[in-house]
């Protein structure tokens, strides 16, 4: 019984005083295509490297700072976007739970276009 009793009053501490960074419970903001950078192709064309950022925004921010979390896409440095697959919404989860955080681009690889990925250097745009 006593048992029961621990477990019960455990699993109501957990519930009333659980962390943060754990619950999703803040409304968040969130400032879009942030130029933090630019980098250069071997060809020498340039790219602007942008990031989304989303903060929370309803309490106030704790002495020592929020964690920050930086979601980079999938794509093995050729391809990929801040804006596909799962980078939205991981950006949007972290901040709801009292991150900071931010979705970037970067720098592709050498044969990288706005198309599709081309390795053939003869017919390359």
């Amino acid at each position: 019984m006593k048992y029961v009793l621990l477990v019960i009053s455990l699993s109501i501490c957990q519930i009333c005083w659980s962390q943060n960074w754990v619950d999703t419970t803040y409304q968040i903001s969130t400032s879009f295509d942030i130029v933090y950078g630019r980098s250069i192709d071997f060809k020498g064309a340039e790219y602007v490297l942008e990031m989304d950022i989303s903060t929370p925004t309803n309490d106030t921010v704790p002495d020592c700072g929020r964690p920050l979390m930086i979601v980079v896409h999938g794509g093995a440095w050729y391809g990929g976007d801040k804006n596909e697959g799962y980078a939205i919404p991981l950006r949007e989860d972290f901040a709801k739970r009292g991150y900071v955080s931010a979705s970037v681009n970067y720098r592709k690889g050498l044969f990288n276009t706005d198309r599709n990925i081309d390795c053939i250097l003869q017919d390359w745009k």
